[in-house]
């Protein structure tokens, strides 16, 4: 297990109300045939981000009861390491990311990436919180590496940040874009 910790929603983050407006509708949890519709920025922003910090994924979004996980997995390109615990009546994310931390001593940062905030005070520095309206975003994706902080082994090529500052279109590295199931 990785030490950082990146604990995901899903409606709000990486689908989005502009991008059920440019896609014709948004993805369903029931109906894996409708993931397409899942903004391809958002996800691409958010692999970066497990690339460039090394974080493991926590799905702790309502898609965790009923998204079969390894199509989830697929459709996202991302590896999800595990849930949170289900909702108990009264609490929030907040206890349930609370209880999943206490589980897990291990974890030395952890960012929430998530379009509420529903959340103790102590846990309000660790949200990276998007809008239902538009979903994760080039802030977002700057913000929750600033939170997590980069993997010492993730090295970005020169040229491409170079490129980037120049305002070039570059191609991302393969590594970038998907990454390895299992």
């Amino acid at each position: 297990m990785r030490n950082k910790i990146i604990f995901l929603d899903i409606d709000g983050v990486l689908c989005s109300l502009r991008s059920a407006m440019a896609f014709g509708g948004r993805p369903v949890v029931d109906s894996s045939s409708s993931w397409s519709k899942f903004d391809p920025v958002a996800v691409g922003l958010l692999k970066s981000a497990i690339v460039e910090t090394g974080a493991s994924v926590v799905l702790c979004s309502n898609w965790r009861h009923d998204a079969n996980m390894p199509t989830l997995e697929y459709v996202l390109g991302i590896n999800i390491m595990d849930v949170t615990r289900d909702h108990e009546d009264g609490d929030t994310r907040g206890d349930q990311i609370k209880d999943w931390l206490a589980n897990h001593p291990e974890v030395e940062r952890y960012a929430i990436l998530d379009d509420k905030e529903d959340y103790y005070s102590g846990q309000m520095d660790h949200l990276c919180r998007t809008s239902t309206r538009n979903g994760f975003l080039l802030g977002h994706y700057e913000e929750l590496v600033d939170l997590l902080g980069p993997d010492i082994t993730f090295d970005a090529e020169p040229e491409m940040e170079a490129a980037m500052e120049e305002g070039e279109a570059v191609a991302a590295p393969e590594s970038v874009l998907m990454l390895p199931l299992g």
